[in-house]
């Protein structure tokens, strides 16, 4: 799975560490070693997340992220994951746009809101928190922290009733 914001990061990066906290902490260690957990942009300008993702998704979790190196999406990453999920809606047309000759492309593009319906999303769109004060930051941040463990909870689940 790959996570898609548009700079790689504030949010993907965030989205990509508490994932994997969260399917650390849900999977046996030899199903989560197979786990591709990733995260991408639309576009590349840094060069990694941003202080206030790195300092809040380690508050939250205590998952560091400070490693992260941001990287623009390509159409061999997309071909290889079986999951694509945007933080907002606009970000599915671009990245089909962008890359036009992966197959079945339309059908891997999610946001993470769509994934988690019974938390009754308002909208499908997390908000990008760049340059926003610490307070509005950290608010998206913990949006993407209820969201990302409400995917992972369900994948667990739906996860153990196959390999049962």
């Amino acid at each position: 799975m790959i996570f898609v914001c548009l700079g790689n990061t504030c949010r993907s990066p965030a989205a990509e560490g508490f994932t994997r906290k969260f399917a650390r902490d849900a999977f046996p260690p030899s199903q989560f070693e197979q786990l591709r957990i990733e995260s991408a942009g639309l576009n590349h300008v840094f060069t990694g997340a941003q202080p206030q993702s790195i300092k809040f998704v380690k508050q939250l979790e205590g998952e560091d992220i400070s490693h992260h190196v941001s990287r623009m999406i390509t159409a061999d990453m997309a071909e290889k994951t079986d999951l694509i999920v945007v933080m907002e809606a606009y970000m599915k047309d671009v990245i089909v746009a962008n890359l036009p000759a992966v197959k079945n492309l339309q059908s891997k593009l999610f946001t993470l809101k769509e994934l988690c319906p019974e938390l009754h999303p308002a909208g499908t769109d997390i908000e990008d928190p760049y340059m926003m004060p610490d307070e509005n930051y950290l608010a998206i941040i913990e949006e993407i922290r209820k969201y990302t463990r409400g995917f992972v909870s369900r994948w667990a689940f739906e996860s153990k009733k196959t390999h049962a």
